[in-house]
């Protein structure tokens, strides 16, 4: 029985030799993100930063992909439109002022933030896809380790010219200058020259 998780359906939880693993499990969908998954990993992390025979902390996807962004599928909502709230949404906040726009949008990052806010180092295991929503989660890890087959990149830049203000390019500015280091933007998932590396 876990303290802080329990009962996940998207995220896998391992420990072995000091390291929690923590793997994101929707293969079939490229690992891509859902409210579920980041709730779930935010639990796993906190779990991970709890135990006391853990170490330090490695975030990888199952499958071919670390993970391919959010799940757009239903619209970008946090339910499916199959289901309810089961709650009155309009006794809550939504998203027609600023001051409630900007609430929602803290809310909705406090999941992938907790990455950032781990006592313990996050290491990020980085293979295939890691595109659009995955690089949020891959700039808030301590240190990435990418194989030779990933490919990092924010897709939309191409017909945006920058990412939204919410992805981790914007927060990598709190990993230093490391995270300059990642040519993402400019390649938007073409492999770069090696000489951008330098």
């Amino acid at each position: 029985m876990a303290k802080w998780l329990s009962d996940s359906k998207t995220v896998l939880f391992d420990v072995s030799d000091g390291v929690a693993r923590i793997t994101l499990n929707r293969p079939d969908k490229r690992n891509a993100l859902t409210q579920q998954v980041l709730n779930e990993m935010q639990a796993a992390m906190i779990e991970a930063d709890d135990l006391k025979n853990v170490r330090c902390i490695v975030l990888q996807g199952a499958g071919k992909d670390f993970c391919a962004g959010y799940d757009i599928s239903s619209g970008g909502d946090y339910l499916p439109p199959d289901q309810s709230y089961g709650f009155d949404t309009t006794q809550y906040r939504g998203q027609a002022t600023y001051d409630d726009d900007a609430w929602q949008l803290r809310m909705r990052s406090a999941p992938r933030l907790q990455i950032f806010d781990m006592f313990k180092p996050v290491i990020g295991k980085i293979h295939g896809n890691c595109l659009a929503g995955g690089t949020d989660l891959a700039l808030m890890c301590d240190m990435l380790i990418a194989s030779d087959d990933a490919r990092i990149g924010f897709p939309a830049t191409r017909a945006l010219g920058s990412p939204p203000a919410t992805c981790g390019f914007t927060t990598s500015v709190r990993n230093g200058p490391s995270a300059c280091c990642l040519p993402v933007i400019p390649y938007a998932v073409m492999k770069p020259p090696r000489s951008a590396w330098s």
